[in-house]
């Protein structure tokens, strides 16, 4: 299947945001929901392969999205536009909500090769096994799936360290329907939705942005790590770090969310070629 889009598949998979790919012939294997796809870039497509229908694709992917929009209304900023022409093509995908809220209590204090290997532990001892073209895979773990996991088993298989505790509170209040994620999908008021999320074991506000951004799809999620606050001091100096968040949101608006993947994206860029 070939889809036309402008996204950049390798900018969207590595920018932080997901985990869950690997490298195979030229192109990527893609883990969501309960499946995986194959999928390359092509110029001006992405050509994809796997039991996977289309509407699924366009919805993962937020091919719908006009993101030249998006970037047209944040360039309006001067000191933005170097890092949107960089993240240029970065989709923010729409992932399952559970698999974001996992990935990034595990993240902390962590590295991308780091999460990901542990993710894909947790697949393959507490997900269903399955077969595909390519060989096993399994797939993300639901809550159930977790039930009565402890602590040491979370730590000696999966090599969480202290995250284990985080991961087991919060299987259980996800369970005990103390935080409902599918009913916070619905909600545009981000302040509710950063209640409920910091209600979560191991979520303190940054992850809280992460998963409302990435797991919720809600755009006014603007996570600050290290990253944003050097790409934020460095334009912002009068600014304190406690005020980062509502800057953004004044700034930025209904695209905060995509201004920090730009500038998160362009500050690792630097980095890398520096």
């Amino acid at each position: 299947m070939k889809i036309k889009t402008s996204m950049d598949l390798e900018k969207t998979l590595f920018c932080g945001q997901f985990f869950r790919t690997q490298a195979l012939d030229g192109g990527y294997l893609v883990y969501f929901k309960a499946q995986r796809i194959w999928a390359r870039q092509g110029e001006g497509f992405l050509e994809v392969q796997g039991p996977v229908a289309r509407r699924d694709l366009e919805d993962f992917f937020d091919l719908n999205r006009d993101y030249r929009a998006v970037e047209e209304a944040l360039a309006s900023h001067e000191f933005l536009r170097p890092a949107l022409t960089a993240a240029s093509g970065i989709h923010i995908l729409r992932q399952d909500p559970w698999e974001v809220v996992v990935a990034f209590i595990i993240s902390a204090n962590s590295n991308i090769p780091r999460i990901r290997k542990s993710l894909f532990a947790l697949c393959q001892n507490y997900g269903i096994k399955r077969q595909d073209q390519w060989g096993t895979y399994y797939s993300f773990p639901r809550p159930q799936d977790l039930a009565g996991v402890c602590r040491e088993d979370f730590r000696e298989k999966i090599k969480l360290g202290y995250r284990d505790q985080y991961l087991v509170k919060t299987t259980q209040q996800v369970l005990e329907g103390q935080v409902d994620l599918e009913a916070l999908k619905e909600t545009k008021d981000k302040d509710l939705a950063m209640k409920e999320l910091r209600k979560l074991s191991g979520v303190g506000p940054k992850v809280a942005h992460c998963i409302l951004l990435f797991g919720l799809h809600n755009w006014q999620g603007f996570p600050v790590d290290v990253w944003m606050k050097r790409a934020l001091k460095k334009h912002f100096p009068k600014s304190g770090e406690k005020d980062y968040e509502a800057l953004a949101q004044d700034l930025f608006g209904p695209y905060a969310g995509y201004a920090q993947q730009a500038l998160f994206y362009h500050a690792k860029l630097n980095q890398m070629e520096g």
